[in-house]
């Protein structure tokens, strides 16, 4: 094949793009998402925390954003699990994990 003036070659990625997606924290209370990655920011209780929004925004792909309304924010749960990221678990089951190793 022979090709002559000038030309360019464009490749584009076929991987579609992460939806950037906003959690609106609606609660002051320190407690967990119910389902981190799976989209909603909510506890158990359906509220969405701070923690709880933080958790869902690393567990989906893309640039998230987390909207804090005034208020002030006590973190209380204690860090647990190998790199002390993880938080919120009842003590028996950081108790079984531990147990599992």
């Amino acid at each position: 094949m022979l090709l002559a003036g000038p030309f360019a070659v464009v490749l584009a990625d076929t991987t579609p793009a992460a939806a950037a997606v906003t959690f609106v924290v609606n609660s002051t209370v320190d407690a967990v998402d119910a389902a981190p990655g799976n989209g909603t920011c909510a506890t158990s209780s359906g509220a969405c925390t701070l923690r709880a929004a933080i958790q869902e925004a690393n567990a989906l792909a893309g640039r998230d954003t987390v909207q804090v309304p005034a208020g002030s924010y006590v973190l209380t749960l204690p860090p647990v699990g190998e790199n002390l990221a993880d938080s919120g678990p009842s003590r028996s089951s950081v108790s079984d994990r531990a147990r599992r190793r």
